[in-house]
């Protein structure tokens, strides 16, 4: 049985592991003063397509798609935010069964580096309509296999840090999709971008530095927080396992770079 995902015309990740659609239907429904409760009136006013998809991390080139680069061939490079983000097709074919969301674009990305698993990603993204194209037949490039955590670089403030345990950052591209008189999206709006993330470790307060964030994944490439400030400190243990400080963070802007900068290396989504 053939299992495939595909986003654009022929672009595919090497390990997608799960693709969740969703088609949000909205009613209204009002009660009315006239006959028993179960008396109201209702009707159809919103669908919103949707779609979450999970795969294991060898290349990090869609953070074209995420950050909003019109350019999404699969090329090397420095990604930077950009003003409006890129609307395609996304299709999931198994066996004979297709499913697929259309002009959709992305609204959240996050990566997780965990000990015990290989580096991965997930993102989600709104479409202006469910359809069943086919997603096209690939074979997965086993000679590039998913980044594991051993393979990863984390530095604070500009200092390696090795004692952390899990790390995720989030990217938000805050989408709103509009109807006007519209049943399905006629437009979807690119809100405030914001970058967040979590940070498991040890021994907070003998390393906790604030300022810049790298996190080299690899010979992907390198993500670039310039400006984290820490949100949220708070430590738990239990009776069995060593104390760890679970940190909250969220990236900023400076007065001359964008809050993110992704340095992306290789030929992989």
């Amino acid at each position: 049985m053939g299992r495939y995902f595909e986003f654009g015309t022929g672009n595919t990740f090497d390990f997608p592991t799960r693709a969740d659609f969703s088609k949000r239907i909205e009613y209204f429904d009002d009660f009315v003063l006239g006959g028993g409760r179960d008396r109201r009136a209702y009707g159809l006013v919103r669908i919103t397509p949707s779609l979450r998809v999970a795969y294991d991390v060898n290349g990090l080139t869609f953070l074209k798609y995420v950050l909003g680069h019109s350019n999404t061939s699969l090329s090397a490079g420095t990604i930077v935010p950009q003003s409006t983000i890129p609307s395609t097709t996304y299709k999931v074919t198994v066996d004979d069964e297709s499913m697929s969301i259309s002009d959709a674009k992305v609204d959240t990305w996050e990566i997780t580096i965990e000990e015990g698993n290989p580096v991965r990603a997930e993102f989600s993204v709104i479409g202006k309509g469910i359809g069943t194209s086919a997603a096209s037949v690939f074979n997965p490039d086993f000679s590039n296999m998913p980044i594991l955590p051993h393979e990863c670089t984390l530095k604070i403030g500009g200092s390696a840090n090795t004692l952390w345990t899990r790390l995720s950052v989030r990217i938000s591209n805050d989408l709103s999709p509009i109807f006007k008189t519209s049943s399905v999206p006629v437009d979807i709006r690119e809100q405030g971008l914001s970058i967040t993330g979590r940070l498991r470790a040890p021994q907070y307060s003998t390393w906790a530095n604030e300022g810049s964030v790298d996190l080299i994944i690899g010979s992907l490439g390198t993500i670039i927080l310039h400006q984290v400030k820490f949100t949220e400190v708070p430590p738990s243990v239990t009776g069995y396992d060593l104390p760890e400080t679970e940190i909250a963070f969220t990236a900023y802007p400076t007065a001359s770079t964008t809050a993110i900068t992704a340095i992306v290396s290789g030929n992989k989504w």
